[in-house]
């Protein structure tokens, strides 16, 4: 389905059922208590979670603290290895549909991101165990903060990913990383009706959601809402909100403030994504109608998870880590990820402990006025 098609009505991320007529069911593994194994999921079904949200982490490996928090993933990992650095593999056959759908990439590109985006997955060489973030929460930071200080200074990464600068600059992110500031994002919200809200809120016109249950249905009820409101021009760090959709997402004195709750729902990674793709580049040329936004949402993000059925209650839970990253130090020099400091800028890494796989996203927001 090309990514500008339609949404179905109550379509989902992971596996399950969709809500209305039609649905079809996602095809799910068995899993192990000890082993979860990851979901093949069709594309509509459903899953909620337990909310989750972290706050800004700031983990150093000075001197002898390095070795020793590369010391401690090795123990949580339950393998051999000692405090050796994790190794990092360019899994280069991979891309997010997004960078491989045709007319997606036509989106991404009218939107300001064709050439500034970068997504990238790596495996890694050895097991990483985090501790839960309930009641383990610094062991986890601990942790986490030492395994991607890791990737940031592994040279397959930087080759793959230009940290620190663009595309056509390269990397200019220096070697010798000892610490990384990030936030873990939250992964709860699996569900595409989280976005229902735009409707209600008079934000968007019509029905958000196509009728259909086929791609010829998408095409045939593609106009019959979803439009966005518009709004005179508001100008917010380089962006021009002239809808209400990107006025809520960009605009911290929008009348929609609250729309989305600041401390638990913008932190999961379900909105970044979403707000990736409203707000664009500073080239972007916006859509009227918020049904493509959704669509290539709905896509990316699977791409850049995985889910697995819980055992005990066989509901689908996303099995991945998503963390912001912000910015690095070596030694007492600081800098940041992303080549500017604007707010719309994204970096994400996406840990997959099963499958041992990172993935980066890189998408840098540099204002051309």
């Amino acid at each position: 389905m090309a990514a500008a098609a339609a949404v179905e009505a109550g379509a989902t991320l992971a596996g399950g059922v969709e809500r209305g007529a039609g649905s079809r069911i996602a095809i799910v593994e068995e899993v192990d208590e000890h082993s979860p194994r990851v979901v093949h999921c069709s594309p509509v079904g459903e899953c909620e979670s337990k909310e989750a949200d972290e706050p800004t982490h700031t983990t150093a490996c000075p001197d002898g603290a390095a070795s020793a928090a590369s010391a401690g993933l090795a123990g949580a990992a339950g393998e051999e290895g000692g405090g050796d650095a994790f190794a990092f593999t360019h899994v280069a056959s991979w891309q997010p549909s997004c960078l491989k759908d045709k007319d997606t990439r036509a989106l991404l590109a009218k939107w300001g991101m064709g050439d500034s985006l970068v997504a990238a997955k790596f495996s890694f060489s050895r097991r990483l165990r985090l501790p839960q973030r309930e009641g383990r929460a610094e062991a986890r930071k601990a942790q986490l903060g030492a395994f991607l200080r890791d990737a940031l200074n592994d040279a397959t990464v930087k080759r793959a990913v230009p940290l620190g600068g663009t595309s056509s600059t390269g990397a200019t992110l220096a070697a010798g990383v000892t610490e990384v500031v990030f936030s873990e994002l939250a992964v709860t919200k699996t569900s595409m009706s989280f976005f229902d809200r735009l409707e209600a809120e008079g934000i968007v016109h019509g029905p958000m959601w196509a009728t259909g249950t086929t791609g010829d249905d998408h095409e045939e009820d593609a106009g019959a809402g979803g439009t966005i409101k518009k709004q005179f021009d508001v100008v917010v760090d380089g962006v021009t909100c002239q809808d209400e959709l990107r006025d809520a997402l960009a605009n911290p004195d929008t009348e929609h403030v609250g729309l989305f709750d600041e401390e638990e729902e913008e932190a999961e990674l379900l909105f970044r994504v979403f707000r990736q793709f409203v707000i664009g580049g500073s080239m972007c040329q916006w859509e009227d109608n918020v049904r493509p936004y959704l669509a290539v949402t709905q896509s990316t993000y699977r791409d850049l998870v995985s889910v697995a059925k819980h055992p005990h209650t066989g509901q689908l839970v996303v099995k991945s880590t998503a963390v912001e990253l912000q910015a690095v130090r070596h030694g007492t020099r600081r800098s940041t990820v992303l080549p500017s400091d604007s707010p719309f800028g994204n970096c994400w890494a996406v840990v997959d402990e099963e499958r041992r796989t990172l993935t980066l996203w890189y998408c840098p927001f540099v204002s051309f006025w």
